[in-house]
């Protein structure tokens, strides 16, 4: 995604969302995380716990897993 794009729409959208998010734009943070370069990793959190991974490949499939985190 462009800088341009990134710092005037998606930061400001995604800090609007109900639920927190990392966003690691250098890949230097999440680099041992697991999951690729091609989709998200979304680790779902209880207490500082990860409960569940997802690597989800489309969009539906990202709505689908942050739904419960948005309640």
């Amino acid at each position: 995604m462009p800088s341009l794009i990134r710092t005037l729409f998606a930061m400001p959208a995604m800090r609007r969302r109900p639920y927190r998010l990392l966003v690691d734009t250098e890949g230097a943070k999440t680099a041992d995380f697991p999951g690729g370069t091609t989709y998200p990793t979304v680790l779902v959190l209880d207490k500082l716990r990860v409960t569940s991974v997802a690597y989800p490949t489309s969009a539906e499939e990202l709505i689908a897993v942050l739904r419960p985190a948005a309640k």
